[in-house]
């Protein structure tokens, strides 16, 4: 035995691996030493170790013999890591998990579908559950995702995405806000990703592998697992992902009490980052605990960028948010990886207006449905917005897009193969709303008609009846609303509310059904510039 082996042996006590791992895996040991300040994080990952979890200076991480001897040729002195123990008592096993599920879809099969995305290595279905009013059905809705379990020894974001599931399904016919998010969301519910490490009560999956380090990287380098391979449960959900188009995410995880977000792998600021930490705090300020007291201390506002925490390499919000542009966020519940079953209805308390708070956002800033302007099929295209060097796509079948965006005037172009390119310019967007903004993409090549040169209402008669038709003239591309006005100035009706027009002649029909008979104002108001009016004459012969 030479030297340093006998060093390690000093500081580490070998282990036998568990049997369930397969036998082409190098076998590790789950270490745990002491860093004099927080700027060693960095060191080591210069090293090619892969850290698993930081508190108060302590780094805990699984390494091979070899990586034991950088160590502690490094100076550090490893000792072996002994896990807490589990309290599973009053915690969902995998089984009871699918008993619960099964039990909402037929107590609420209007409103729901449990399916499968996958299985893990040994054989376990990966279940996930969607809560929407039509959920057979992709409908032109922003998806959210949620993820529990990830890491098998941290069981609590199962319990609350279970929880959440109870509050959306029990509360759909007497809550107007909750039955509004799930008429007007498809939210996708995964409480255990990793449901073979939740039953062997650790931290990796049945082979041994850390689920959240072997992702595919952004800059395409080996993620933390040091294996070019997927996993099972990694590649069933970046093949169910690619069918997808999820506007926002959450990973839910234990162990420290804070939002994190892009990037893990990098220093490097990610695209719209304002966008996304402010998405973060929106979600700790909801939190009275995370955002007082977050653990790490020194996370502002509850909130840290991956990175300015450790680095690491290959985790599920960086894939995410790089090769499928939705916002994942991870968000560490407690501080106490497994902490008693007592303390779930808490941290639910403490969560649940977080969660809720996501599920909203998801479809607040500009959205919209992209069609061809002569089939009116919906257009796969992209959306990017000036400035920002980042996209996102519709969905291929329906065309619908999302993009959350701060308040402020933004330049979005929408492009697709064979069509003609459109850019809307200065659309004003509010955070905390919903702009509605449909395309119509005209395939290339289209030969247009004379465009009109000035805003115009044109009718038949000034005296119309039930229904009339009007001819807009729109001599350039804008967003408009029509509503009709009574002689005092009154709103009575809104015909329409920022619809997307492009430069030609468009017919209208407007019903008048149900307004007395008088005169009236038809006033047409683009969003970039001054509105006209047109005087009508409503009589019901």
């Amino acid at each position: 035995m030479n030297q340093i082996f006998q060093v390690i042996r000093h500081y580490i006590f070998l282990f036998i691996i568990p049997c369930t791992l397969t036998s082409s895996k190098v076998p590790f040991y789950r270490v745990i030493f002491k860093i004099k300040d927080h700027n060693e994080v960095y060191e080591i990952h210069e090293l090619g170790i892969s850290i698993e979890e930081i508190k108060d200076n302590w780094v805990v991480t699984k390494v091979n013999e070899e990586e034991m001897r950088i160590l502690i040729a490094h100076g550090y002195k490893l000792e072996r890591f002994i896990e807490p123990p589990i309290k599973t008592n009053g915690y969902h096993s995998y089984v009871n998990m699918v008993a619960k599920l099964d039990t909402l879809t037929i107590l609420y099969p209007d409103i729901t579908n449990k399916f499968s995305i996958g299985q893990s290595l040994e054989g376990r279905e990966l279940i996930c559950l969607k809560i929407s009013d039509n959920p057979e059905v992709d409908e032109a809705e922003p998806e959210i995702r949620f993820i529990g379990i990830i890491h098998g020894n941290e069981p609590i974001g199962c319990e609350l995405l279970l929880n959440l599931a109870d509050t959306l399904l029990l509360s759909y016919s007497n809550n107007e806000y909750l039955a509004n998010l799930v008429d007007n969301r498809e939210i996708f519910i995964i409480p255990m990703i990793n449901p073979d490490g939740r039953e062997m009560g650790w931290r990796y999956n049945a082979s041994g592998e850390d689920l959240n380090r072997d992702f595919p990287v952004p800059d395409s380098s080996i993620g933390g697992d040091a294996n070019w391979e997927y996993e099972p449960e990694t590649s069933a959900l970046i093949n169910w992902a690619d069918t997808m188009n999820f506007t926002l995410s959450a990973t839910f995880h234990s162990g420290a009490r804070v939002v994190n977000y892009q990037w893990d792998y990098t220093h490097e600021i990610p695209p719209f980052h304002s966008l996304i930490r402010e998405i973060s705090k929106g979600y700790a300020i909801r939190n009275d605990s995370m955002f007082n007291s977050p653990d790490p201390s020194y996370a502002d506002s509850g909130v840290i960028r991956g990175s300015e925490w450790y680095i690491i390499t290959g985790s599920l919000q960086d894939w995410s948010y790089h090769y499928t542009d939705c916002i994942d966020l991870t968000v560490e519940l407690s501080s106490e990886k497994w902490p008693d079953s007592s303390l779930i209805p808490e941290l639910w308390r403490q969560n649940k207006n977080s969660i809720l708070y996501l599920i909203e956002k998801a479809g607040t800033g500009v959205n919209g449905i992209v069609r061809d302007g002569e089939t009116w099929e919906p257009v796969y295209a992209t959306v990017s917005v000036s400035g920002y060097d980042k996209v996102i796509k519709t969905d291929p079948i329906v065309g619908d897009y999302y993009r959350t965006l701060l308040t402020g005037s933004y330049d979005l172009t929408f492009a697709a193969p064979d069509y003609c390119t459109l850019t809307i310019y200065n659309l004003l967007v509010y955070g905390d709303s919903t702009q509605i903004l449909n395309i119509e993409l005209v395939p290339a090549g289209t030969t247009y008609v004379e465009e009109p040169k000035n805003l115009s209402i044109n009718i038949s008669s000034e005296i119309v009846t039930q229904p009339f038709i009007v001819t807009l003239g729109i001599p350039e591309t804008d967003i408009y609303t029509l509503s009709i006005y009574d002689l005092a100035g009154r709103k009575i009706k809104e015909i329409f509310k920022n619809r997307l027009y492009q430069a030609g002649y468009y017919n209208e029909e407007i019903s008048v059904r149900a307004i007395p008979e008088g005169i009236y104002f038809l006033m047409l108001n683009p969003q970039n510039r001054i509105g006209i009016t047109r005087k009508i004459s409503i009589f019901d012969y």
